[in-house]
């Protein structure tokens, strides 16, 4: 078969693979339509997600083989990361549901190498377009969704009327929104299909308007600062100066008046004191964490309903809780203080690493690396998605992590039989990277 259909087909199944990675568009029919304060069906058989996901941890896993070289390069440039993933896959020896441990364990490590796949396969700027097609694909069918499935589409229950897409609540397709926001900003730069992605624009602006979510209407603005702040780094260092200086002071006083009229702010926008409950989750989870500090409660070993560790938690608040709604303190709850120390510190080193590729140019697919993990830390002040198996965020961060982990200056893929390097001029300096 010619290799250009074999790269074309490789191309089009990553693309759809994100999609279901994303959340959509099978779980939401497969509930049934269900919706927060509705009666949800007794039996709801997942297998047919499960069997997908499964199918695409061979696939990519097949293709890392076929790509031993590339891939053992690419993978040594972020030990810290496996190390981090050998210990949730380590955590089943002391969790308290040993059996979902492993098997959530086993869904994480093909996560990850997902997101290996992706950044031992494809360069910063090409992942930046996959998403592209990806989040374009995720907003045309959450309008098909909300149009002529509305059943599915939009919210019944106690979020009446909210649209959520082809996901299960308005906060996921809220979130997602963002994300494809944000991606059509930054890719309007390219010259092609121009006019495609500012219709991508408006229809993922609209739906976050339509999601109702709150959360996800405060993350916007946030992260269009945050575009804007990266494009200011290449200015001269008194103009940065200043208007750093402008946005601190600014944040400063908003943050005082947010302090000072907390409870009407919050009120205008539906929310109260406890954020609609989630303060009181927090202190009860961070009594938990307290109980088993060190090595928490393995990985997907805490929230297991009702007759589980977190039964507790379940009696105070009357209602099925599934997570902290804070990505830290879940993964804390999770892997203890020892597993949150890891992770952080690559975090911390996939931030820093990111900005001094940032520093080297403005183009889009050097800014979305630190938007998106300014986006991972404000999506999981409210929600749960930090470390989450079967996930596009966890693909994502993955992606990005052994990406900006490459040299600055030789981002080198190797063929199996011998390298092929070509050369593109970036500014002033020439980027090596090999034909895909």
């Amino acid at each position: 078969m010619d290799k250009r259909l074999l790269s074309w087909i490789e191309y089009v199944f990553t693309v759809l693979a994100l999609v279901l990675y994303s959340g959509g568009p099978l779980t939401v029919i497969l509930t049934g339509g269900h919706s927060q304060g509705e009666e949800q069906a007794a039996t709801q058989d997942f297998r047919i997600m499960q069997l997908l996901f499964a199918a695409t941890y061979l696939i990519f896993m097949a293709l890392l083989a076929l790509r031993w070289r590339r891939t053992i390069y690419v993978l040594r440039k972020n030990s810290l990361l496996w190390c981090f993933v050998g210990f949730i896959v380590v955590s089943a020896l002391w969790s308290f549901e040993p059996s979902v441990t492993l098997r959530r364990s086993i869904a994480i490590v093909g996560t990850t190498a997902f997101g290996l796949y992706i950044s031992s396969r494809y360069t910063l700027k090409e992942q930046l377009e996959i998403l592209g097609w990806t989040f374009g694909i995720i907003t045309l069918l959450s309008w098909v969704y909300g149009l002529l499935l509305p059943s599915y589409g939009i919210m019944s229950g106690v979020h009446e009327g909210s649209w959520r897409g082809i996901y299960t609540h308005k906060n996921g397709l809220g979130r997602e929104m963002v994300s494809a926001f944000i991606i059509f900003l930054l890719l309007l730069r390219n010259g092609s299909y121009y006019w495609l992605k500012v219709l991508g624009l408006c229809a993922s602006f609209s739906l976050l308007l339509l999601s109702n979510s709150k959360t996800a209407l405060v993350i916007f603005p946030t992260m269009l600062l945050v575009v804007t702040a990266c494009y200011m780094l290449r200015l001269y260092y008194k103009l940065m100066v200043v208007v750093i200086s402008s946005i601190a002071l600014t944040s400063g006083g908003l943050l005082l008046i947010l302090v000072l009229n907390s409870k009407r702010l919050l009120a205008l926008v539906g929310k109260d004191l406890t954020l609609t409950g989630r303060t009181d989750i927090w202190m009860q989870t961070i009594n938990n964490i307290g109980e088993r500090p060190f090595l928490g409660y393995g990985y997907q070993g805490f929230w297991r309903g009702w007759n589980s560790e977190s039964s507790d938690i379940l009696l105070r608040e009357g209602w099925l809780v599934n997570h902290a709604h804070n990505g830290f303190l879940e993964l804390c709850l999770e892997l203890g203080l020892l597993g949150l120390v890891i992770f952080l510190l690559g975090f911390c080193i996939v931030w820093v690493r990111s900005i001094r590729q940032l520093r080297m140019t403005r183009r889009a697919e050097q800014i979305w690396p630190v938007v998106f993990i300014a986006f991972m830390v404000l999506s999981n002040l409210t929600e749960t998605s930090l470390v989450e198996y079967n996930s596009i965020h966890w693909v994502l961060y993955v992606a990005i992590g052994f990406s900006v982990s490459l040299p600055r200056n030789s981002y080198q893929y190797f063929n199996d039989s011998q390298p092929l390097l070509h050369c593109q001029q970036i500014g002033t300096e020439t980027l090596r990277y090999p034909t895909p």
